[in-house]
């Protein structure tokens, strides 16, 4: 894998210089007095042109990497200090094999470009360039706050984060429980502070999902600290679901987040922790919302809509396992969405009488999504099902299924049985 990057890597370096001769040859005559090869047909013209294309592509993508080169404010400083600044940055411009590399390397993975820094010092100074980390995605990857207190220096231009399936290692047989758990809480929450904090005002969206015990909802306090420009946030954990004080936090720290999912959790116990005051947080500090998720059963008809009062540019909403909407609470939501463009519900149960109230009212809604299952209606029932739940549920079903179909409401209404 190394040989093959350093061969692309020279091939690139190669080809401005090639292109470059080619196109300083135009209009020479040869030894003979004839033209080069290059240059006897219109064909070839069509390749000069699509050459001199090429250049301005590489010049654009070099150009591109010199605007994270660091400026060396004097070139009496002492050895120590040259050799730390060039441990984390590299001053590019002076080495036309590096930032070959990096044009190269950014067709790399994140695994990747972990691996490919330790082929050679040059490799692992390259690997580092800023621009190479506009995106951080560790999806399903098996890592400690070390990492990424380490890739932090070369974040300082990271636009996007994702954090997702973050899952500690297995425990042991001879570790008590216990022990395991609260060894494993919160333990990549110094290394995400450390990225956070050098990403700063150029982060712009974050992912926190499936990450258990290692990401506590205190994630949501630290970005409320590092990230004022944050436009974008979704954060879900099964433990640690979002609480008053964080998202009140969270809406004095980033008051600009446009796009806000915070999805609840399964325990009915920590759902709870998820209620109205959330809800109330929400629509107080992020009045440029346009998107939301929120869900629990710790929220009320009367909390939902009055935040929605509260957010008027919202277009779309997604409600998880919220509470029930009937065609009385169906009145509410018309009156204070005007301009909703997408509504989903997902484990949320309404009445089909519902559904027809809400498409009547919002002229402007395109979509409009359910997905249900027998739980949602008949949570008492649990696992034991009578026939006559079922033959309930089957109606509910069918009488879904005829909105969906009748031409007035099939533009726009789907449902989906998750049985």
């Amino acid at each position: 894998m190394a040989e093959d990057l350093e061969v692309k890597a020279r091939e690139l370096q190669s080809l401005l210089g090639r292109c470059s001769g080619l196109l300083k040859g135009t209009g020479r005559m040869d030894g003979q007095g004839k033209k080069p090869r290059e240059l006897e047909a219109k064909h070839d013209r069509m390749q000069i042109s699509e050459l001199q294309g090429t250049i301005k592509k590489l010049k654009q993508e070099l150009a591109n990497i010199k605007k994270h080169e660091p400026r060396v404010e004097s070139q009496t400083k002492t050895k120590e200090t040259q050799e730390s600044l060039q441990e984390s940055y590299y001053d590019y411009s002076e080495d036309n094999t590096t930032l070959a590399l990096v044009l190269v390397f950014r067709f790399l993975t994140f695994s990747e470009l972990l691996l490919v820094g330790r082929v050679s010092r040059q490799w692992q100074r390259a690997s580092l360039h800023p621009s190479l980390w506009e995106l951080i995605d560790l999806s399903d990857y098996r890592l400690d706050s070390d990492v990424l207190i380490k890739l932090a220096n070369s974040c300082t231009s990271t636009k996007q984060i994702i954090l997702q399936g973050l899952t500690p290692p297995p425990a042991t047989p001879k570790v008590d429980l216990q022990g395991y758990i609260d060894s494993q809480k919160a333990g990549l929450e110094a290394g995400l502070k450390a990225l956070l904090s050098k990403a700063g005002p150029s982060l712009l969206s974050l992912s926190i999902s499936q990450c258990p015990l290692r990401i506590t909802e205190r994630s949501l306090w630290i970005t409320s600290f590092t990230s004022p420009s944050l436009v974008f946030l979704l954060y879900q954990s099964e433990e640690f679901p979002p609480t008053p004080e964080s998202i009140w936090s969270l809406s004095n720290g980033c008051p600009r987040i446009q796009s806000l999912h915070l999805y609840p959790t399964e325990d009915e116990e920590l759902d709870k922790q998820y209620n109205d005051r959330v809800l109330y947080h929400i629509g107080k500090g992020f009045p440029l919302l346009t998107e939301l998720t929120i869900g629990g059963q710790g929220l009320t008809i009367s909390g939902i809509t009055q935040l929605m009062s509260r957010l008027p540019r919202l277009h779309t909403l997604h409600l998880v396992k919220g509470p029930q909407i009937s065609y009385e609470t169906a009145n509410h939501f018309s009156s204070i969405l005007p301009s909703l463009l997408l509504l989903q519900l997902t484990h949320t149960p309404i009445s089909p009488q519902a559904v027809i109230k809400i498409i009547d009212t919002h002229k402007s809604l395109k979509t409009f999504h359910i997905q249900i299952s027998f739980i949602d209606y008949f949570a008492d029932e649990g696992k034991t099902r009578t026939l006559g739940s079922e033959k309930k549920y089957q109606q509910i079903i069918n009488n879904f299924e005829a909105i969906a179909q009748h031409s007035k409401y099939g533009g726009v209404f789907q449902v989906t049985d998750t049985q």
